[in-house]
């Protein structure tokens, strides 16, 4: 497995939410969902709120979060790939009055999903069959 896929559909990203578990983090919140499989998988959502937010603010953000997640995937993807566990990742932007999400940067996305991917790839290690 070199690479995340797409979570597409209403279904896949209710059953993250719906069965899953959360890690927060400063930026955003993980939604996961991690199962035993023959081949490795891992796929990621994202989900940033229209309430506050139009669209060119919440699409500049989901961009921003998929080029951290290809930047820093690669530890999650080698764990997944060596315990065989598929996971389903979505990522919602935390609701935060005082954030200004014009100001959000790569580097500060790339440091909250890193630690993100850090705490899967340790919870994977430590307990394959979780």
């Amino acid at each position: 497995m070199r690479r995340a896929e797409p979570l597409r559909g209403y279904a896949a990203f209710d059953r993250v939410f719906n069965g899953g578990r959360k890690i927060g983090g400063t930026l955003t919140l993980c939604f996961f969902l991690m199962q035993r499989t023959e081949k490795a998988a891992l796929h990621v959502g994202y989900a940033v709120s229209s309430r506050r937010w139009k669209a060119v603010r919440r699409n500049r953000v989901r961009r921003l979060m998929r080029e951290a997640v290809r930047y820093e995937c690669a530890p999650l993807c080698a764990a997944l790939t060596q315990h065989r566990v598929t996971a389903d990742l979505v990522f919602v932007l935390r609701p935060r009055p005082d954030a200004d999400i014009e100001r959000i940067s790569l580097a500060q996305c790339r440091t909250d999903l890193a630690a993100h991917f850090g705490r899967l790839t340790q919870r994977i290690t430590e307990a394959p069959d979780a």
